[in-house]
């Protein structure tokens, strides 16, 4: 993984502060996995909590919710690892 994400100063400042601590570090390390052609991430819970510097629990909680807040989008695959669509503020 390598680059950077643009976030802009507008979300940063209206949306962001709707989110808790642990939502803000579990979106940006989501954000970082992100795939620029789908758009979905797939990281695993142990890479969020190890990345976000938080429990495999707080990334648990954090994700349900966002995702009842349509934050990110939760594709959940049978037998596979979840996917997560997250925002995208490219182009």
């Amino acid at each position: 993984m390598h680059g950077f994400i643009r976030i802009p100063n507008w979300w940063i400042l209206q949306e962001a502060g709707k989110l808790t601590v642990y939502e803000r570090a579990v979106l940006l390390v989501l954000m970082a996995h992100r795939n620029g052609k789908t758009g979905l991430c797939c990281p695993s819970l142990s890479i969020i909590a190890k990345e976000a510097g938080i429990s495999r629990r707080q990334v648990i909680r954090a994700i349900t919710d966002m995702e009842s807040n349509r934050t990110i989008t939760v594709v959940h695959t049978p037998n596979k690892a979840n996917r997560y669509q997250v925002p995208s503020f490219e182009g």
